[in-house]
């Protein structure tokens, strides 16, 4: 959802707008800045409550960003480009850390690394199909060449900017999809799920295992076994 956040604003920006490579940059800072400020509060909450207040809540903030931006056109404000990026922005601060930790704690420590390779991996595939399938969505309702240049007409920039409209409701429904999935895979049913799931991929316990108990008192021998005394043999001192 970010990377066909990142594709379709920058379209906007540049193509309807006119704005520059860096003024769509600057313009783009406050959901930026909100991620860098919220994802360390996020992460200390989620280890206080745990990840499904953040995850909820960053949720409702995706969907709320986005339904702002719903209605743009090549004159809106930039004050209501910036709420809507702001609340994008809290709303990914909010969700990273949680993500990560409810990756990682439904399964064995020896196999958090896959844990977290596997979420890392569905994070860039979300991020292809988020370009893809905005892009996709935005060039079926727009007919004609994208809007980049001075030479582009208004009739143009606004129909371009009429056909964004359908890219951000799919990102508003993202975000509330995003919202009612935490509040289902985080109640108590889903936790009890995790906790046999992780107890079915840690397996038996190892008889061999060093730390197992009938392993040491194996090594040790049937004498340690029952505390027998360990008696010292000496040799006959010779005459």
């Amino acid at each position: 959802m970010l990377a066909g956040f990142l594709f379709l604003n920058t379209l906007y920006l540049q193509g309807v707008r006119g704005d520059s490579a860096a003024m769509a940059g600057l313009a783009t800072l406050p959901a930026t800045a909100v991620v860098a400020v919220t994802a360390p509060l996020a992460g200390r909450l989620t280890a206080r409550r745990g990840p499904r207040i953040p995850l909820a809540l960053g949720g409702l903030l995706l969907a709320a960003g986005p339904f702002g931006l719903t209605d743009l056109s090549p004159s809106t404000p930039y004050l209501q480009l910036a709420v809507g990026y702001a609340l994008l922005g809290l709303g990914f601060g909010l969700l990273n850390p949680p993500i990560t930790n409810t990756a990682v704690t439904g399964i064995p420590r020896a196999q958090a690394g896959v844990a977290s390779a596997v979420a890392s991996t569905s994070r860039q595939v979300g991020s292809a199909l988020g370009v893809a399938v905005v892009g996709s969505l935005v060039a079926s309702g727009f007919h004609g060449d994208l809007p980049t240049g001075a030479h582009i007409s208004p009739a143009a920039r606004a129909a371009f900017a009429d056909a964004t409209h359908a890219g951000w409701w799919l990102m508003a429904g993202c975000g509330l999809a995003v919202a009612i999935i935490a509040l289902v895979t985080t109640g108590g049913w889903a936790r009890g799920t995790a906790a046999r799931t992780a107890r079915l991929l840690a397996g038996p316990a190892d008889p061999a295992s060093p730390a197992s108990p009938a392993s040491s008192a194996g090594a040790a021998g049937p004498h340690a076994a029952v505390g027998a005394p360990d008696v010292q043999t000496s040799k006959p001192a010779s005459r």
